[in-house]
């Protein structure tokens, strides 16, 4: 079973908004109305060092040593080109600075074992969230619209709130926050991560696949199928056992040894091939056998 945070999601967010704000005094919340709209949790205007600092240099690589006059240092506006439901919000609720990273925050589940789904990846225990998909689309055209702004997503890497009070104390928060782009999450629904520094992978939520109608499957295989008698099903069915089990594989071979056995314990007139019922009775003893080898069933439907 995934573990849960023991902590909201927005105590996270006002320990990560107040320790960015102690760099810069523009730091900005939407309303809940407003978030729908705008997609972000956050946003703020940081100096190119600082963000580097806040998000790491390997989310923000361009921002290292950037120039006085890299766009990122001017940021950008709130506008309707990046952001195309502007039009829903008074004009009242929309930020008039410029800014240069835009957060969404994410509580994870801690995940582990052979039965977690991206187990196969990370092959030890890790941090998952799911995006909302149009909040996604959003933060995604904010982080694609060019290099005067971050879309980022920012979750932590623990769970417990004995670390989460430890980082309010110490004031050591953005040293367990994880962020990363939002452009390297779009098109996929969930996004996977070890520790607030390392690499993370983005996975597609797996296809639905709708259940079979087995009454169904049956009778468009009886309708698609050969018209046989009982006897012709047995035969056919013991012909293809015959010609799976002519291998080297030792349950194979065992199988064989068996039938070739019960051939030369068969009385001589069971043998006559003009024999219905002798050919008949032959047929289902090699699929009683099969059947006992591998633990299955043969059904035959007509």
């Amino acid at each position: 079973m995934p573990s849960k945070c023991q902590f909201e999601e927005d105590a996270f967010q006002q320990l990560v908004d107040g320790a960015i704000g102690r760099l810069t005094n523009i730091v900005t919340t939407p309303g809940r109305v407003a978030e729908n709209a705008l997609g972000y949790d956050a946003a703020c205007l940081l100096t190119a060092d600082d963000l580097v600092a806040v998000v790491g240099p390997h989310v923000a690589p361009h921002a290292v040593g950037a120039a006085p006059t890299h766009p990122l240092h001017l940021g950008i506006t709130v506008n309707a080109t990046v952001w195309t439901n502007l039009a829903a919000l008074p004009a009242a609720k929309i930020p008039p600075f410029r800014l240069n990273l835009f957060v969404q925050y994410k509580s994870p589940v801690g995940l582990s074992g052979g039965k977690a789904a991206q187990w196969p990846h990370w092959q030890a225990p890790y941090f998952r969230y799911e995006m909302e998909p149009k909040q996604l689309a959003v933060m995604a055209a904010i982080d694609g619209s060019g290099s005067g702004a971050l879309g980022c997503y920012c979750s932590p890497d623990f769970l417990d709130a004995a670390t989460l009070w430890s980082c309010t104390t110490k004031a050591t928060i953005l040293d367990h926050a994880h962020f990363v782009r939002a452009q390297q999450l779009a098109s996929h629904g969930c996004y996977t991560y070890q520790s607030a520094n390392g690499p993370g992978k983005a996975f597609s939520e797996p296809e639905i696949i709708p259940r079979e109608d087995f009454p169904a499957m049956l009778e468009q295989a009886i309708a698609a199928g050969p018209k046989l008698t009982f006897e012709e099903a047995a035969l056919r069915a013991t012909k293809t056992i015959r010609n799976a089990i002519e291998d080297v594989l030792p349950r194979r071979s065992a199988l064989a040894s068996l039938l070739r056995q019960l051939d030369a314990a068969r009385p001589a007139d069971e043998t006559d091939a003009n024999g219905r019922r002798a050919r008949l009775l032959a047929a289902l003893e090699v699929i009683q056998a099969f059947e006992v080898f591998y633990r299955t069933r043969v059904i035959t439907v007509g």
